[in-house]
């Protein structure tokens, strides 16, 4: 007959492995998670995961730098912002979070986006820095306009969305350890169906 400690102890074996196993499956630990960001905007970000995401359309203006192809291949963290939401110490925040070797691709939502995009063309950014001037490309993905951002793997499929910047490192570390694998290269989500493809409020 095993002891009381045994028998106490494999229950929580099990359950260590469970959670191992949700976490080889890429489920983020509910640490990671920004509560900041709204339930209905969670889930429709949650859509894009397993997706490559679309290219720019050509209302989406840069400045900073030449245009980027998020899911081109190298391990990216997308951040959407305003300068009314974030900002600058948004960006900061996530930049500074992340480990050597991802690239960071802020969106600035449609939300002021024509004051943000003069002041950009006026001042350029120290990097490439999107601005959805019609807020085409954000509701493509399903994205509300709220800060929000989507962690993209090197065979271009998003892998995580609304991460904390602090936990940004370590969700990324293991990612980039990955090799590219062309069998698994990702493809763009679906278009939704006619009603289905308007992005939630933020509240």
């Amino acid at each position: 007959m095993p002891s009381p400690a045994k028998a106490v102890m494999r229950p929580l074996a099990l359950l260590a492995l469970c959670v191992g196993l949700l976490a080889a499956g890429g489920e983020p630990d509910a640490a990671w998670i920004d509560g900041t960001v709204p339930a209905p905007a969670r889930a429709a970000a949650a859509a894009n995961i397993g997706f490559a995401v679309p290219p720019a359309p050509d209302s989406v203006k840069w400045f900073g730098g030449a245009p980027v192809v998020p899911s081109d291949g190298a391990v990216t963290v997308i951040q959407t912002f305003s300068m009314k939401q974030g900002g600058r110490s948004l960006l900061r925040s996530v930049k500074m979070s992340l480990p050597d070797g991802v690239r960071l691709v802020p969106i600035h939502m449609q939300d002021d986006a024509q004051t943000a995009a003069a002041n950009m063309a006026r001042s350029a950014p120290a990097m490439a820095v999107a601005v959805d001037l019609q807020g085409a490309w954000l509701a493509g993905m399903g994205l509300a306009d709220v800060p929000v951002n989507l962690v993209i793997d090197v065979n271009g499929a998003v892998r995580y969305v609304g991460l904390k910047p602090e936990a940004l490192k370590q969700a990324l570390k293991p990612l980039l350890a990955e090799k590219a694998d062309p069998a698994r290269r990702a493809k763009p989500r679906p278009a939704p169906k006619k009603g289905d493809g308007a992005p939630p409020p933020a509240n």
